[in-house]
């Protein structure tokens, strides 16, 4: 029933009148009445799909999360540059999508989550942390802040219309890393 076109086409215009609505408002003063009037479809197609908004929302967020790690699973083992490229053309594609939930209170944490998600698989395929001198907590704490400015340049990347080439935030996402891991004994 999924893979049947009407389901995908239905689901696609509900999704899609969540991300409009969201644009003007945060998720929880948008109502299934809105989203239905938007989507064109009745109260009862809406909860063939949804149980509510909030479920609308989060499988937005989980489908999301999972085409990013199909696509990190997609690719061999190589460059974090190409990697983090892949990714980021991913979310320029889907961009209304990233911006409107990541900016919205209560779903500040999404392009966060994501980020986690993405970094812990590729610190797994790359190796940066474990070639590192230092103990579990010391390589988690890295991690962390890693990842934290990561999320914060992506963000900041998507709320200014993704006008730079993914490219060049990677290459400079990587840039900043390698200085931090290059630095590190410094301050440690």
């Amino acid at each position: 029933m999924k893979n049947d076109p009407r389901v995908r086409y239905t689901q696609s215009v509900i999704e899609n009148a969540l991300i409009s609505l969201l644009k003007t408002k945060p998720l929880e003063k948008i109502t299934v009445k809105e989203i239905c009037e938007m989507a064109m479809i009745n109260r009862s197609t809406f909860y063939k799909h949804y149980q509510d908004c909030y479920d609308l929302a989060e499988r937005l967020k989980q489908r999301a999360l999972y085409e990013f790690m199909e696509t990190l699973q997609g690719m061999k083992e190589g460059e974090a540059t190409e990697m983090i490229t892949a990714l980021l053309e991913k979310m320029r594609e889907n961009s209304d999508l990233f911006h409107t939930l990541g900016r919205h209170e209560g779903e500040q944490n999404f392009i966060n989550t994501l980020a986690v998600s993405c970094f812990a698989y590729m610190n797994e395929q790359i190796d940066v942390l474990k070639k590192m001198d230092l103990d579990e907590s010391g390589k988690k704490m890295v991690s962390s802040y890693v990842t934290g400015g990561s999320a914060a340049l992506i963000e900041y990347w998507l709320r200014t219309g993704c006008t730079q080439p993914a490219r060049e935030i990677a290459a400079m996402m990587i840039s900043m890393s390698n200085a931090l891991m290059q630095n590190l004994p410094e301050f440690i």
